[in-house]
């Protein structure tokens, strides 16, 4: 099957979803995911504001309107990232926008700390964020470094924000 396939069968059934029951807010982040993916932005902003409204408690549609661009200013991404990292503080994607918005904030202590609860959660992940976070200042040998060696035990199930990578 097409990946327009796909499309259109999951749109199809998140379509019946919202018209079955309108207050699905799983039905609302898929279709603002597939939106987004077919570059409907605002169709994708509308969707993911809607799930909000209808389960203020959805880590997932804070994190995606945050790293979607979704946001209408850095204070209110950051406010979106702090509420989706509350909600599920155990979410690898969650865990990697608050600490790269840390780090972009330049809160680097803070940012360290969250590295090292996320350790625990995904040990290999918090090394490559731990790398990158010893990069700022030019220091890239730091980065490649520690992304080697989170990557010793092979990439097999190597992952980054709940994505694992495949040789």
């Amino acid at each position: 099957m097409s990946d327009t396939e796909c499309f259109v069968r999951a749109e199809s059934h998140a379509d019946k979803a919202m018209a079955l029951d309108p207050a699905i807010a799983e039905a609302h982040a898929a279709k603002a995911w597939l939106s987004d993916m077919e570059g409907r932005e605002a169709d994708a902003r509308k969707h993911l504001q809607r799930a909000i409204e209808i389960n203020p408690n959805y880590s997932l549609a804070y994190a995606w309107m945050v790293n979607w661009g979704y946001s209408s200013s850095q204070d209110e991404a950051f406010a979106a990232l702090e509420t989706a990292l509350r909600l599920d503080p155990l979410s690898p994607l969650n865990n990697h926008l608050y600490i790269n918005a840390l780090r972009a904030r330049n809160r680097l202590e803070e940012a360290a700390q969250q590295i090292d609860k996320f350790a625990s959660i995904d040990p290999r992940s918090a090394m490559v964020l731990r790398g990158t976070l010893s990069s700022l200042g030019g220091r890239w040998a730091s980065y490649i470094l520690a992304y080697l060696e989170a990557a010793n035990g092979g990439v097999d199930d190597l992952t980054f924000a709940g994505i694992t990578l495949k040789p």
